[in-house]
């Protein structure tokens, strides 16, 4: 799975640049590093996110940066969020003004007393305290996408091996019910059809962050349209919009041998197809069918 990857990627760029001891070379690994999770869209846009919901402006960094370390840490540390934006903004500044020299004591907050710790002892700290919860934010952000996806992803495989065909009575609202047991089940608390004033998602949580997840279940059970198809990415996609989702899953089961993919994937939206049909596995020859979310197809 793609996220997996990231944060594979991640830790493993994080423990590389703790390995480097150079006090010469810390503003610029640095930099890397930070330039190395920008790189990734569904990294960036966690962070231009979380900058945007606790903004810094400069005249904010050059005040704190005057204050006692723990006078920094009462102002931006409370909140882990704040805290987290707070160092990115910091970051920025930093990186702006070309503050090369002595970059690791800039950050006046990791140390009460400078001439108490060594220089290897305040790089390390800078990289533990500053840029490690960075490292730790992105990735708790990217495992709450994982861990959704592989309830779900369980959820087609059971489904697919042990209860289909479904029945030819089956309606929209046998397949929600179905899966609302087994998010239940995993230990999701799930609001049903929940009004947001320009519809009612079938399926809406949230998380202890209270990001909001979306799902959207479509039955189908003839060919399919393009019509049909660009309204169901339009719900999906209106829906996500109206509540800034962390993530919405367009989930479809079908009893045609199709398989949905994204043209152009969004790095919040999701397409989960399940078949429900009657061919066994050596009888399928399944239709690819990419679905682009700017236009619908």
């Amino acid at each position: 799975m793609y996220t997996k990857r990231v944060i594979n990627d991640i830790e493993t760029y994080y423990s590389r640049y703790c390995e480097s001891i150079s006090d010469q070379m810390l503003y610029y690994s640095t930099m890397h590093f930070v330039s190395y999770l920008y790189s990734y869209s569904i990294v960036k846009d966690i962070l231009l996110n979380l900058k945007k919901e606790c903004p810094y402006n400069k005249e904010t960094i050059e005040d704190y940066n005057k204050l006692d370390g723990f006078d920094v840490i009462k102002r931006v540390a409370q909140d882990k969020k704040c805290y987290i934006s707070y160092v990115l903004h910091y970051l920025d500044y930093s990186f702006a003004s070309n503050s090369i020299v002595d970059f690791y004591d800039d950050a006046a907050w990791i140390c009460y007393v400078k001439k108490d710790y060594s220089l290897k002892e305040r790089i390390m700290l800078f990289k533990t305290d500053v840029i490690k919860p960075l490292c730790d934010y992105v990735i708790d952000e990217l495992r709450k996408n994982v861990s959704l996806l592989y309830v779900l992803d369980r959820f087609k495989n059971r489904t697919m091996r042990f209860e289909s065909p479904y029945l030819k009575d089956y309606a929209e609202r046998d397949v929600q019910n179905k899966l609302a047991l087994y998010l239940f089940d995993s230990g999701y608390i799930v609001h049903r059809e929940e009004n947001i004033s320009n519809g009612q998602p079938d399926f809406l949580f949230s998380d202890e962050d209270k990001n909001s997840y979306i799902i959207e279940v479509k039955y189908i059970t003839n060919k399919v349209s393009n019509k049909n198809l660009k309204a169901y990415t339009s719900q999906l996609r209106d829906y996500v919009s109206k509540l800034n989702s962390h993530i919405g899953v367009l989930c479809i089961f079908t009893t045609q041998d199709y398989e949905f993919t994204w043209l152009n994937k969004p790095y919040n939206l999701e397409i989960l197809t399940i078949y429900v049909g009657g061919l066994n596995p050596s009888e399928r020859n399944t239709k690819i069918i990419s679905l682009d979310f700017n236009s619908g197809l």
